[in-house]
């Protein structure tokens, strides 16, 4: 998954796509992060029980009764953590786009 990021980033460098690149990078480093993750719990010897308790519908009604916040919290951290990002990648569309429609008429 690493390397197919890294080759879409390398491919939107080529082109001169930043948008392209951001995607590539940020998915590189998002399927990089998860695998050391699960490197690091295999050789700590972590077991997947916590990972197996969510299939049992009971263990996830405990949660949600433990935790009455927890979803909404999780929420709140995954807008502020995507907004930010799509805003960028809003704002640099436009500008990659009108930067390749010169390129093409100077060309």
């Amino acid at each position: 998954m690493t390397i197919a990021a890294l080759y879409i980033a390398w491919s939107g460098y080529i082109h001169n796509s930043i948008i392209i690149v951001v995607f590539g990078v940020g998915i590189a480093v998002n399927s990089l992060t998860v695998a050391l993750i699960a490197i690091r719990q295999r050789l700590n010897k972590e077991h997947d029980e916590i990972v197996m308790k969510f299939w049992s519908s009971s263990y996830r009604r405990s949660v949600t009764t433990e935790h009455p916040g927890l979803g909404m919290r999780t929420l709140i951290i995954v807008l502020v953590t995507l907004v930010p990002f799509l805003l960028t990648i809003l704002v640099l569309l436009p500008v990659n786009y009108q930067s390749m429609q010169q390129k093409r008429t100077l060309g």
